[in-house]
């Protein structure tokens, strides 16, 4: 597997504070309505700085089990509670069949193999078990207004490209979906939610953080120029810039039980 953020970029850790912040609450909100409880058993794979890994933890209890899994773990807690384990949910063999739920966040859409990692992801799940995966979709996100819109969209798409490389798909969010049911799950949902913040908000830092993680390929690639770089960094420090984000399309689907009918 490959991803298009390199963990040993000097900000990395920030960048990925920075996601938590954003995001944690919505993916809390979809854990909970699924019913995460005591004594579950569940997967984070992608875990990154470990915030959701140890939200599960202190919701599944002793008696439970938190695994969290990812290609690079330096940014994850020992003794926080949860197992950490180097795993590749592509390439290295298949966890066994032992979880209650297995959830993965900004993961799936930097895989070049998608549909052998969702498949690789419910093998995860015991009959009954629920994988949920949130990933964002790039299709309408982009400035508001007069103010830098065409040259944030030029630096948006670069980044775009260049991520592409490594197997990324800035609309992979929409797909879950499908992609979910053709892997067998049931009771499949996608939902979706978007904001408009203004540059200096924790949102247009996030943004900020990524266009430095990439800089250097940015530059090596010819596709946009630095002064064009150094302008939609500006804005996202302005006030006066708005921006709508990318929609966060977070899905469900459950294995189903032996012998259920098709859904």
């Amino acid at each position: 597997m490959t991803y298009g953020f390199d963990p040993a970029w000097a900000g990395e850790r920030d960048r990925m504070a920075l996601a938590e912040l954003l995001l944690d609450a919505v993916t809390i909100r979809q854990l909970e309505s699924i019913g995460v409880r005591d004594g579950m058993r569940c997967l984070e794979v992608g875990a990154g700085a470990g915030s959701m890994a140890r939200w599960l933890a202190a919701r599944v209890g002793p008696e439970g089990c938190a695994l969290a899994t990812d290609i690079d773990t330096r940014f994850l807690d020992v003794g926080a509670g949860y197992e950490i384990r180097h795993h590749d949910i592509v390439s290295d063999p298949p966890l066994r069949a032992e979880f209650d739920l297995a959830h993965a966040r900004l993961v799936l859409q930097h895989v070049p193999d998608k549909d052998r990692a969702v498949a690789n992801l419910v093998a995860t799940l015991v009959p009954g078990g629920w994988l949920l995966v949130e990933e964002l979709d790039f299709t309408t996100s982009g400035a508001v207004g007069p103010l830098g819109v065409r040259s944030f969209a030029r630096v948006e798409r670069a980044m775009h490209q260049v991520l592409a490389e490594g197997g990324f798909d800035p609309a992979f969010g929409r797909q879950l979906p499908a992609r979910f049911r053709a892997a067998g799950l049931v009771d499949v949902e996608g939902r979706g939610g978007l904001s408009v913040v203004r540059g200096g908000s924790p949102y247009a830092g996030w943004y900020r953080q990524s266009i430095a993680a990439l800089r250097p390929r940015l530059a090596a690639s010819g596709l946009i120029r630095e002064a064009e770089v150094d302008r939609a960094c500006e804005l996202l420090d302005d006030p006066g810039f708005e921006l709508v984000t990318p929609v966060l399309i977070s899905t469900r689907g459950r294995r189903p039980e032996p012998g259920a009918a098709p859904a």
